[in-house]
């Protein structure tokens, strides 16, 4: 899921302010293993396994864009 999504975390950090950017990236990260942590839910810790790959391929392609 990462190699689709960087060049869009690379874009957003060029035209955005990449610390916060990144400081969003981290916050969401932790936020979506705090509900992942809490829930028993199935789905719920599917889709925030998606969330968390979205998350990591931004702040990849964020954190590497020049």
């Amino acid at each position: 899921m990462i190699a689709p999504l960087s060049p869009l975390g690379g874009w957003l950090a060029d035209h955005y302010d990449r610390p916060k950017l990144l400081g969003i990236t981290v916050v969401f990260t932790g936020v979506c293993i705090l509900v992942t942590a809490a829930t028993s839910s199935y789905t719920v810790v599917l889709w925030m396994a998606v969330a968390q790959g979205v998350c990591s391929a931004q702040g990849s392609g964020a954190s590497s864009a020049l």
